[in-house]
């Protein structure tokens, strides 16, 4: 514990966290704007939804596929350099995307923009992990993860406005412009950290030993898999459904973004310090437990309704879904030693990724369309999530418990 506390004296924590939340912004909007730009897509490529799914999913499975491989590298590079380097292919990445001519060139650019932004985002967290105390993780990874909310409330309603205005490739060049910005800012403020190369690198079959077989490892990856699962059952069929099931108009959708994003801006470093005072698993199994009514109250919406109404439920179901990562990534940040953080987050951002693909192909292939175009049995898939949900609170539990054991040790 003392490589924290001695790099948390020598850096600026609020500007050091502030720059690690927009760079999770930057990617988090790069990721959630293909699905609202999903119509116009289709519309100017003159693609089918089953190849417009597959540019989404792309971005999942290449992030999966590099964070696999970078849990091997990671750690053996200052955190600093590593970071700029990826973000650099990001950013080239995003512009790749912005140019696109035809579906294969920006196919192209999603498998590259993913496969940089999966790594560097492990890295984010390797970074903030070295950088902050246990103490004040909490609030830290609150204000880290705040970058989702300010991607729905800010980034997405201006890209489907730029989208609108100028075209779909507008958007993507937008977030490199302000990516190149961050990255300047990265340059001057992100600190060198080579606390976890002391020791000499292991082998490939060590390194895999050393990450998998430690009890405590698996359950945080099975914890990571049980969360994601659970929220990617209904995040993509969300807005689908509210259209579809409740009547409300595409044009209303930004809507949803926003009033699901503000309350986090506030939820999630509350939750944060609730996780340092009484305990991040209990926290978690608070968070989740509340999330399990609104899981199911969502997915059983049907009929015409007010749009506040439908907002209020909408809301509810965000604050509290995306409520359980700031406890979840306060848990797992104490998990793996310095020596193999870079590449533990690594896998668990590689475990994250195939969950949330996971997720959606489970969830898809329950659903069904009536002639009408309503969305059928999505309360089924709401029990599901509830039941994903229950376990994954034993799992926290469980590694809260593991975690302790080895404190006492």
């Amino acid at each position: 514990m003392s490589e924290p506390r001695s790099l948390s004296q020598q850096v600026n924590e609020r500007i050091l966290l502030l720059l690690l939340c927009g760079v999770q912004f930057t990617h988090i909007v790069d990721f959630m704007i293909m699905m609202p730009l999903g119509p116009q897509l289709m519309r100017s490529m003159h693609i089918t939804p089953a190849a417009f799914s597959f540019l989404v999913s792309s971005y999942a499975w290449s992030s999966a596929l590099a964070g696999l491989v970078a849990g091997f590298l990671l750690d053996r590079f200052d955190r600093r350099q590593a970071h700029l380097v990826l973000y650099v292919g990001f950013i080239l990445a995003t512009v790749v995307c912005g140019v696109a001519s035809d579906y294969w060139s920006l196919m192209i650019g999603r498998v590259l923009a993913g496969a940089f932004a999966g790594v560097m985002s492990a890295g984010t967290m390797a970074i903030l992990v070295d950088v902050i105390p246990v103490e004040r993780r909490g609030p830290a990874m609150g204000i880290v993860m705040g970058a989702f909310s300010l991607a729905a409330i800010i980034g997405v309603p201006f890209s489907l406005y730029l989208a609108a205005h100028w075209g779909w490739r507008v958007p993507f060049l937008a977030v490199a412009g302000f990516a190149v910005l961050m990255l300047l800012v990265a340059w001057q403020q992100l600190p060198s950290l080579r606390g976890h190369m002391g020791r000499a690198p292991l082998s490939l079959v060590g390194q895999l030993h050393a990450i998998f077989t430690p009890r405590h490892h698996q359950v945080a990856f099975a914890l990571m898999s049980a969360v994601i699962v659970s929220g990617f059952l209904i995040i993509p069929f969300l807005s689908p459904s509210l259209v579809a099931n409740v009547g409300v108009k595409e044009s209303e959708l930004p809507w949803v973004y926003i009033a699901g994003g503000i309350p986090t801006l506030f939820t999630a470093p509350l939750i944060g310090r609730w996780s340092d005072r009484f305990g991040a698993g209990k926290v978690f199994t608070l968070v989740a437990l509340c999330a399990m009514p609104a899981m199911l109250l969502t997915t059983c919406l049907y009929g015409p309704m007010p749009l506040w109404l439908a907002l209020l439920v909408s809301t509810s179901f965000m604050i509290l879904v995306s409520g359980r990562f700031t406890p979840l990534m306060s848990l797992t940040s104490r998990v793996a030693e310095p020596h193999l953080r870079g590449s533990f987050m690594s896998f668990i951002n590689v475990f994250r990724d195939l969950s949330s693909g996971a997720g959606a192909a489970i969830a898809g292939a329950i659903l069904l369309k009536d002639d009408a175009g309503h969305l059928l049995r999505f309360p089924w898939v709401g029990a599901l999530s509830m039941g994903v949900s229950l376990l994954a609170i034993m799992l926290a539990l469980w590694l809260s418990r593991l975690l302790q054991a080895q404190v006492r040790a």
